[in-house]
């Protein structure tokens, strides 16, 4: 843009500081958010702040991300807090995602969402009684979590596959395949990750409740139906959890198909064991 004399506006920066993001670039993302003010004359808008807070939490950087929040000259707001609660869940910060749920509730902004991060992040460390405590809160205050929901197209009809839901006419079909894909992929080393299952389940009942997400069961619809090679598309409503992910690279490789997903944060490109995404989500 600066090539052809063109002058960025806060919405350009805004998509410039997004990609730094999702491509892990912190220096590269540092350099453009300072940039808005010291090249350009532009004071930051609220959602450069929440961009570089998640590049900064995304990175792993959460003690730098907490004191970027805290040097703010504009108040932080949910979804900056929320950003960075999201940061705590994927590298097990609990201490830290205890005070910043404790930011959201002094804003008395409730999101369901809050709450399925913090059992998560209990869970992600072995935390049952506190992750417990967290459900049974969400229950008193009459929060339900969003359903996981993702959506195939096959033979130019909508499928839809919502998470432990049954309802599907092929759906015994479909679980016997989910199943036995299951067992192809722990050959080759695919390990289910039931951290942030419920506790109070035995071993294999995690498993069996991991295998109903629903974008395993619209893959394994998909591979059903699709004899030849071609790719498979899903769209999701949610971000896909760590353990689909992983599965997704086995399955890509172990069946030969390129899967695409694209959930609520990004396009997932799955092909020969690995993701576009280079596990940066």
């Amino acid at each position: 843009m600066r090539n052809h004399g063109f002058q960025p506006d806060h919405v350009t920066f805004t998509g410039v500081l997004v990609a730094c993001s999702h491509g892990g670039l912190v220096s590269e993302g540092w350099h453009v958010f300072e940039s808005i003010r010291n090249e350009y004359g532009m004071e930051p808008l609220p959602e450069h702040y929440g961009c570089m807070v998640d590049l900064l939490g995304r990175a792993g950087l959460l003690n730098e991300a907490c004191k970027f929040v805290d040097g703010m000259p504009i108040r932080p707001n949910s979804i900056i807090w929320r950003t960075l609660l999201g940061a705590c869940v994927n590298h097990n910060y609990i201490e830290l995602a205890e005070k910043v749920k404790e930011k959201i509730n002094e804003l008395d902004s409730y999101h369901d969402g809050d709450y399925v991060l913090l059992s998560n992040v209990y869970g992600g460390v072995g935390r049952w009684a506190e992750k417990a405590g967290v459900r049974n809160s969400m229950r008193e205050k009459r929060i339900s979590k969003k359903p996981g929901c993702s959506l195939i197209n096959v033979n130019h009809l909508i499928h839809e596959f919502v998470a432990g839901d049954n309802n599907h006419p092929q759906f015994e079909s479909i679980r016997e395949f989910l199943v036995s894909m299951i067992d192809s992929l722990k050959v080759v080393g695919y390990t289910p990750d039931i951290s942030n299952v419920l506790f109070d389940i035995e071993e294999e009942e995690k498993e069996s409740t991991l295998g109903y997400h629903s974008e395993k069961l619209a893959v394994a619809f998909a591979l059903l139906c699709f004899k030849d090679s071609r790719t498979i598309r899903v769209m999701k409503n949610l971000r896909i959890c760590h353990d689909c992910h992983c599965f997704m690279k086995y399955a890509s490789d172990v069946f030969e198909r390129e899967i695409i997903i694209r959930d609520r944060n990004r396009f997932h490109h799955f092909s020969k064991g690995s993701c576009s995404c280079r596990d940066y989500w």
